[in-house]
């Protein structure tokens, strides 16, 4: 047996990366006052195939590691492990388009395939944010019970586990994982009840082939859940890039969501003495507002 009175337990709170994509800080959730992804966790970005999973985690790699997270107000470029186990590092980096401009020892690339070598490679990168590239690439995964999936995170008493890795390091692991027809992610469930965050991605409409909806699942225990916590991005040639976002310039909306609008607006941006926008900043928030595809994206 083992228990403990919980007067005798040390609270920990929660500590955030805030990256340079503020919408991923809004739907990764608040730890006061940062916004961002929580370290000590992990999530799963599960999509089907070709959506932007990959692309999506490659641009937010590229930004971590060339404009990084702040801290007491300057800007710090910070480790990120990426585990691409779907192609070899040459293709991988001509995805990454502009990879010279990424200081080195920043960006870090592997093709391990099995528990035990990603975690030894963890451990010698000690990277800030761990990306896996998919899951279902692991050796261990494939045809693994739910036991043994809860053994590959949370680890046993003979091998470490990727729980322990997250304790051991402060980091944050992001997993990415194939979606079954039915909209749930491939293999055992067990791996969405293990993790700490589900964000779903889904093609927006045929209408428009070149965006993708980005989503809150129906797990996150270091943020919010529902529909309404929902962006939108779109396929550039060398990246994604965010095309919701418009709505942190809105001040009601800001308000209305508790968060923090003078953080969130981006320094290129013009704000009178009244905090309020300037009128092209707000005339680009109304466009997106007005879209009949509203009702489709935050149904």
């Amino acid at each position: 047996m083992s228990y403990k009175d919980v007067n005798n337990i040390v609270s920990r709170p929660v500590r955030r990366a805030e990256t340079p994509i503020q919408e991923l800080n809004w739907l990764y959730g608040v730890s006061e006052p940062t916004w961002g992804i929580p370290m000590r966790k992990m999530s799963v970005w599960a999509a089907a195939g070709g959506v932007g999973k990959s692309r999506l985690a490659i641009t937010l790699a590229k930004e971590l590691t060339t404009i990084g997270i702040p801290y007491r107000g300057v800007l710090y470029p910070i480790e990120v492990l990426y585990f691409q186990n779907e192609i070899d590092v040459s293709t991988f980096k001509s995805w990454i388009g502009d990879g010279d401009k990424i200081p080195p020892n920043k960006l870090f690339v592997s093709t391990d395939c099995s528990v035990d070598e990603q975690i030894k490679t963890i451990m010698d990168v000690k990277p800030y944010i761990v990306i896996i590239d998919s899951i279902q690439m692991l050796y261990e995964f494939s045809g693994a019970s739910d036991n043994g999936i809860k053994a590959i995170i949370d680890g046993t008493k003979e091998k470490m586990g990727y729980r322990d890795i997250l304790k051991k390091l402060n980091c944050h692991i992001i997993f990415i994982s194939q979606l079954t027809k039915a909209g749930d992610p491939k293999g055992s469930t067990m791996m969405t009840h293990l993790a700490d965050q589900v964000f779903l991605l889904n093609k927006l409409d045929k209408m428009f082939p070149d965006r993708f909806v980005f989503k809150v699942g129906d797990k996150n225990r270091c943020g919010r859940v529902g529909e309404q916590f929902t962006s939108w991005w779109q396929h550039l040639d060398d990246r994604v890039i965010c095309e919701s976002d418009f709505r942190l310039e809105d001040e009601k909306w800001c308000k209305s969501h508790n968060i923090p609008q003078k953080k969130i607006i981006n320094d290129d941006n013009e704000i009178n003495d009244n905090n309020e926008i300037n009128d092209n900043n707000e005339k680009s928030f109304n466009f997106f507002r007005n879209l009949k595809l509203k009702e489709e994206l935050f149904k």
